[in-house]
């Protein structure tokens, strides 16, 4: 029943929409990292294909309209938000990294933590 007001309109009574989202995907990325949901199909597949994940990045900002800012050394913004991103799905894990930025990739150790300057993922 809607109430009437003295001081304005009758106000309807509104209902909240509900998107359904795959529970696994939602619950575990970070707040930061949520803005990527809508592409997670895209960024899979790119996973899939082997690419680095600066190269996901261009990806998306060529491809899917993201924003090309970038750090004062030339690392897209998007780059922090899609390593997070990749690194809370459960089906994902982090194979390779380049620790130095020449381009040389070498195989991630869990006890290996610092600067990466790219990664590789790959689906499990």
């Amino acid at each position: 029943m809607e109430q009437l007001s003295l001081f304005g309109d009758i106000e309807p009574r509104k209902e909240e929409k509900v998107e359904v989202k795959p529970q696994e995907i939602t619950s575990s990325v970070p707040t930061m990292a949520k803005s990527l949901l809508p592409y997670h199909e895209f960024i899979l597949n790119e996973v899939k294909a082997g690419l680095s994940v600066k190269q996901i990045c261009q990806k998306l900002i060529n491809e899917k309209g993201l924003s090309s800012e970038t750090y004062s050394q030339g690392t897209p913004k998007l780059y922090p938000q899609l390593m997070i991103y990749l690194s809370h799905q459960e089906n994902v894990k982090l194979d390779k990294i380049d620790p130095n930025g020449n381009g040389d990739f070498i195989d991630y150790q869990k006890e290996e933590s610092g600067r990466k300057f790219d990664a590789i993922f790959k689906v499990l």
